[in-house]
């Protein structure tokens, strides 16, 4: 999977794909997400945090994958440009865009619904 994604973003990086935008996206948000939930789930000993724990892993590298993510994750989120930028020129958000992200989550969702032991 990451592998896939860092070549796809290399790729539109090289070709100057607007795609690269939501692909910098996502990353960003993942890392603020795991980072953070991570670096606090271990104070509590919450979670996958708390298994962590149990099984050996330092709270010093729980704590350092925190303050290494999240920063990376802002600063990713920082080059995409002012949020103010995107509010004013909406049109950088093509129809195309928006349909085919609706249509992930619509997909991604069935899938989760079609596999998920629970349902």
């Amino acid at each position: 999977g990451v592998p896939v994604i860092a070549v796809i973003w290399l790729g539109g990086h090289l070709l100057r794909s607007p795609v690269v935008a939501l692909l910098q996206f996502f990353a960003g948000f993942c890392l603020i997400a795991n980072g953070a939930y991570i670096a606090g789930g271990s104070v509590e000993g919450i979670g996958d945090c708390g298994v962590m724990l149990q099984t050996g892993t330092p709270l010093w590298a729980m704590w350092s994958f925190g303050l290494l993510t999240v920063p990376a994750g802002f600063w990713l989120w920082h080059r995409l440009g002012s949020l103010q930028d995107w509010w004013c020129k909406p049109e950088k958000i093509t129809r195309r865009y928006a349909l085919s992200t609706f249509f992930s989550v619509v997909l991604l969702t069935t899938l989760l619904l079609l596999f998920s032991p629970r349902f």
